[in-house]
């Protein structure tokens, strides 16, 4: 019996931590301005009860002004929704936005917004053709289309199916208006060529994915992808297209240190876009990629270090290629960071190096 008050208490606290005191003297434009000041500063639970409010006020309403007026209502009702995960609610709110303003400049984004609501939902295919349809009935920027197509890229590479993501990467590598996107999808391009041993495909494409802070020094699903090619390449004999293919290998310590340092970058810039406004998808995007990057933290958590056996493999590439000046040297660095066996074996070769060096 006394567990029952308890539970009235959670409840109200609950209910009262989750909504916004909405005061019956408020004034219309009153609760607007608030609702704007909310979304301005990336509040958009506070600002749902406002919007609501106003909506019931004169959502109803057949006054051309009104329905005007209350354009941004209906559709920042639905992106608040969107951003504290209602999805939904958020749903229901942008289709009947789209079907009381369909000709609306925010109908277009509105649309794109259906597709992630299905993406976030795990509902792939039925985002894939949300995002398909969009961009048959609207007229977007090269940097939107960009973002579109690597949205129905990451459905498809959620199913771990990368044959059919090369198309839609290649759109939004192509439609790309600024380097981090081009960069992203350089990088998965190259890693999807890469799993089908497409190697003259990934070597036009080496130039952008080895530039300063590219995605490719964070991607796991990239640097495995490497370093299983480069092992197929080296057991095929072709020696000196598996060493090409372990130098775009990074170093184990060098993904995590670069990933957490742009973890932080991307944490900061997040909440500055949320507090300060303005583009909103913007964020959207810096959100998804801060999730990705956590799980690539995961990811290469429960992986071993290969550092020590992709060096010995570089080396041999050396060796193999007769290149014996690197590979002695590489092998003489083995022989001080590996273990006894492989240091023993590291030597050995650094001497047969040695004795193919003319004098």
């Amino acid at each position: 019996m006394s567990a029952c008050p308890s539970r009235v208490v959670v409840a109200l606290v609950a209910c009262l931590l989750l909504s916004v005191r909405v005061s019956a003297q408020d004034t219309p434009r009153e609760i607007r301005l608030r609702a704007d000041q909310n979304i301005s500063q990336g509040n958009f639970m506070e600002a749902i009860p406002d919007l609501m409010q106003l909506i019931a006020y004169y959502g109803d309403s057949v006054d051309r002004k009104v329905v005007m007026s209350m354009e941004l209502i209906f559709y920042n009702l639905g992106i608040c929704q969107f951003f504290v995960g209602q999805f939904g609610e958020s749903e229901n709110a942008l289709k009947d936005f789209l079907k009381r303003y369909p000709r609306s400049p925010k109908a277009s984004e509105s649309a794109i917004y259906l597709g992630d609501i299905a993406r976030y939902q795990s509902e792939f295919a039925a985002a894939i053709k949300i995002y398909k349809d969009a961009l048959r009935k609207y007229r977007y920027r090269r940097g939107t289309k960009a973002h579109v197509h690597a949205s129905i890229a990451r459905c498809l590479l959620a199913e771990d199916n990368w044959e059919d993501s090369v198309d839609p990467l290649l759109r939004a590598y192509n439609y790309a208006s600024d380097f981090p996107t081009r960069n992203w999808a350089a990088t998965l391009l190259t890693t999807g060529y890469l799993k089908a041993g497409k190697l003259e495909k990934v070597y036009p494409l080496t130039p952008i994915i080895l530039r300063h802070n590219s995605l490719a020094s964070r991607s796991v699903a990239f640097n495995l992808a490497a370093l299983e090619a480069g092992d197929q390449l080296y057991a095929d004999e072709q020696y000196r297209d598996a060493m090409w293919i372990y130098r775009l290998v990074y170093p184990y310590d060098l993904i995590i240190v670069r990933t957490e340092g742009y973890l932080h970058f991307l944490r900061q810039r997040s909440e500055r876009l949320r507090t300060r406004g303005g583009d909103i998808r913007k964020l959207m995007r810096v959100q998804e990629e801060i999730g990705e990057l956590e799980e690539g933290l995961k990811a290469m958590e429960e992986l071993e270090s290969y550092d020590v056996e992709l060096f010995y493999r570089l080396a041999r590439s050396y060796l193999d290629i007769r290149r014996f000046w690197e590979g002695r040297e590489m092998f003489l660095h083995l022989s001080d960071i590996a273990e006894d066996k492989l240091a023993d074996e590291s030597l050995f070769l650094a001497f047969q190096c040695s004795s193919q060096i003319l004098p």
